[in-house]
């Protein structure tokens, strides 16, 4: 009778022990809701039938002393102790406002009217600090808010994108889709075009772009006109730092420069534009001169300035700057106006003068494209690197022979307009040779000359800003620069190429006609097909008649009777 009697005293104690059968750490025994039950023990002592006599575990149970159980904050310093300090501090909301972000659940478990209630439960948050009137977290924050009442926007600079454990916390008051639904919250989808990945939609608050009509975001609204049209000023970023990103509409900010607050009650500027504060306009900016037409009205806010960073990174400029921007599909199509602000011709202006690339001419005129940097072909007669990209080195020899004379591709492959390389300011330009044109090794160029180019017979040039070579003048030291005696395929291996070249009165030329050699047969001359290994101008059509070749012997007069070549 007396064991009876105090099992019955337990439980009126509010302690379901362990059982008899049970005699471990489970929570058998206990009601489902033992997190709440445990709190209204009025006997901490009686716990020990189960916890140990310091409930510190040493009976059956764990131990009173561990900082968390079950998924919850628990009392790292005893029953009675809470998992933060006691002594008023940590009312302040610079103390708890960032472990409630954390982890709301943790501030639920002991200070709510359901500590286990999952999405959907609106719990109230009105249990405990009893030094407040015992009205818990309400006493400051209201009924059913676990955050300040006005928790994003111009009132107050305290926002709950900055909350860690969204789908889990906001879900509580929200509704479990955050769609207000079930909830003593507000819908999150009046911004929020999604809730997933909580990207904002901007239109829940202003048009996009701001059309100057009044908004959520201002009084009496701004008109940005066709300021969002313009590419280089990449959205809102350029000015404000934030940005809509591509993925339907995402808060984001540009690259990693130091994020602009969407919501702090100021109109946030970047430093770069120049902002005046007295006209509402950029018309100080670098990147705009003097241009009073990009002044717009009073947003009745006030302008908090700061080095949120542009497109341009720290350099100011309205739009990337680095190797892209040199793409025609970069800046060709800008406007000559935005161009000229900063551009200046002599190179007094805050950009570098657009003539420091496009030296042959006005980049804006109409079909200017290549001739506005180099003529086709480049004919400055300069070696100084200074004056590239116009330097005319062997162009003007070279670009006859290949199939387009605004092909360049036969020395330049990869590196045409619209491409990074194409405007590569290293020494030299950028070389690559297509594979056709390989000798017996792969072509290049290097210093002031090419190796291994199948249409010089794999013989190292002559420099190319001012060498030579003398084809129909200069006799078998020219033929030599681009045909060795074996080793390619333009090679004078063949027959008796050896024994008359030792002769000292024999050239080439001696026995190949030099008409024929330039002008050709059929279309078809000396330098014809230079990409491929075959001869279009068969080498047997170019001896000279007098020579009596009929393919396989020579009946020359003043040399020799017919003899087998």
């Amino acid at each position: 009778m007396k064991y009876s009697l105090g099992l019955l005293l337990l439980a009126v104690l509010g302690l379901w022990g362990c059982s008899d059968s049970n005699q471990n750490a489970s929570l058998s025994g206990h009601p489902a809701d033992w997190f709440t039950a445990h709190r209204a023990t009025t006997n901490i002592n009686a716990c020990g039938v189960c916890h140990g006599a310091d409930l510190k575990g040493s009976g059956a149970a764990p131990s009173c002393f561990s900082a968390s159980y079950d998924g919850r904050g628990c009392h790292a310093e005893g029953p009675g102790q809470a998992p933060h300090a006691l002594d008023g501090s940590y009312r302040n909301p610079a103390n708890h406002g960032p472990d409630a972000k954390a982890d709301l659940t943790s501030c639920q478990a002991c200070h709510s009217d359901n500590p286990t209630g999952g999405p959907g439960s609106n719990p109230r948050f009105n249990v405990g600090i009893e030094s407040q009137g015992g009205t818990g977290c309400e006493a400051c924050h209201g009924a059913n808010l676990a955050h300040p009442a006005v928790w994003a926007g111009p009132e107050n600079d305290v926002f709950h994108y900055t909350a860690a454990n969204i789908q889990q916390a906001c879900t509580l008051c929200h509704g479990t889709e955050l769609d207000g639904v079930g909830g003593n919250g507000i819908s999150c989808r009046e911004c929020h075009a999604e809730t997933t990945n909580l990207t904002l939609d901007c239109t829940a608050c202003h048009a996009y772009p701001p059309d100057g009509a009044a908004d959520m975001a201002t009084a009496t609204g701004v008109a940005h006109r066709t300021v969002a049209a313009i590419s280089s000023h990449g959205e809102c970023s350029v000015c404000h730092g934030v940005e809509q990103s591509t993925n339907g509409g995402e808060l984001s900010t540009r690259g990693a420069y130091t994020s602009a607050d969407h919501w702090n009650g100021s109109i946030n500027m970047n430093s770069d534009t120049q902002y005046n504060q007295t006209n509402f306009g950029c018309d100080a900016a670098g990147c705009h001169g003097n241009d009073t037409g990009h002044q717009l009205s009073d947003s009745g806010l006030p302008v908090a300035l700061g080095a949120f960073g542009t497109a341009g990174g720290s350099s100011g400029a309205p739009h990337a700057v680095g190797p892209d921007w040199l793409l025609r599909s970069g800046h060709v199509a800008a406007a000559a106006p935005s161009c000229l602000g900063c551009h200046v011709a002599d190179g007094s202006g805050s950009g570098p003068s657009c003539l420091s690339c496009h030296t042959a001419g006005d980049p804006l005129a109409a079909g200017a494209q290549c001739e506005s940097c180099h003529a086709s072909p480049p004919n400055l007669a300069s070696t100084a690197i200074a004056d590239r990209p116009n330097r005319a080195g062997a162009h003007a020899v070279h670009t006859p022979l290949t199939a387009d004379t605004t092909d360049c591709s036969a020395c330049h492959a990869g590196a045409g307009t619209d491409t990074v390389n194409h405007y590569d300011p290293a020494e030299p330009a950028s070389m690559q040779f297509p594979a056709a044109y390989n000798a017996s090794a792969a072509a290049s160029f290097s210093g002031n000359s090419c190796s291994n180019v199948s249409c010089h017979g794999g013989v190292t040039t002559p420099a190319w800003t001012n060498g030579s070579i003398d084809v129909y003048g200069g006799g078998t030291a020219a033929c030599r620069q681009c045909h060795k005696a074996s080793g390619e395929t333009n090679s004078y291996a063949s027959g008796e190429h050896s024994r008359h070249l030792g002769v000292s009165f024999i050239t080439c030329l001696s026995c190949h006609d030099a008409t024929v050699l330039q002008n050709g047969i059929a279309g078809n001359s000396h330098f014809s097909g230079l990409m491929t290994a075959v001869f279009e101008l068969d080498p047997q059509q170019t001896i000279n008649t007098s020579i009596g070749y009929d393919g396989t012997t020579c009946n020359t007069a003043g040399c020799h009777g017919s003899e087998t070549w």
